[in-house]
């Protein structure tokens, strides 16, 4: 599922959940049959790229799973580093939704039930793989936690909503903060 394109002012509203954005690169990971396997939301495999992964498939205790997420590198501070993913430094998966769990496909399961799902699937975070957080309803406050750090944004989802894979849908809401957006342009120069 991608996040709509519609540029978005922070809000709070009980009909939606917060979480950050990570700052890294957006990843699907699937986990069978004792192995892993990386690819890139353009189908491209990734795996060897980030070794510090390896292993990742023993976090998820016997789970067979497709997750949707994003490879972060955290700099000293704990704050995701973009320049590290593309230089290719240790590494995590973030996991912000489940779209497969034990050979059981979930994506129309409301969110709700997918975090739950999520939850029991990663019930620990590790060096290699952790679940992103929902912060509740209360975007604003987050929002003021997010510029007082200098973070990338935050994501909003809409409660109940399904997972439309490879759609760009109005359930899911990306909103940056000027800094983000400002260190995008230079990323780029």
């Amino acid at each position: 599922m991608l996040v709509s394109k519609r540029v978005v002012r922070p809000f709070s509203d009980p009909r939606w959940e917060f979480e950050l954005k990570w700052d890294g690169y957006r990843a699907i990971v699937t986990i069978s049959n004792g192995r892993f396997v990386v690819m890139s939301r353009n189908a491209n495999d990734l795996t060897d790229r980030f070794p510090s992964l390896a292993g990742l498939q023993s976090d998820v205790h016997g789970h067979e799973v497709v997750l949707d997420g994003e490879i972060v590198v955290f700099d000293k501070d704990g704050n995701p580093d973009f320049l590290g993913v593309a230089r290719r430094r240790p590494a995590t998966f973030i996991a912000f939704d489940v779209l497969v769990d034990n050979g059981v496909e979930v994506v129309r399961r409301v969110l709700e039930e997918r975090r739950a799902i999520l939850e029991r699937v990663v019930p620990t975070d590790t060096r290699r793989i952790m679940r992103s957080r929902s912060f509740g309803s209360d975007g604003l406050t987050l929002w003021a936690e997010i510029v007082s750090r200098g973070l990338e944004g935050m994501v909003a989802k809409r409660r109940g909503s399904l997972y439309r894979p490879g759609e760009r849908t109005r359930d899911w809401l990306r909103i940056k903060t000027g800094a983000a957006r400002a260190s995008e342009r230079e990323r780029f120069r």
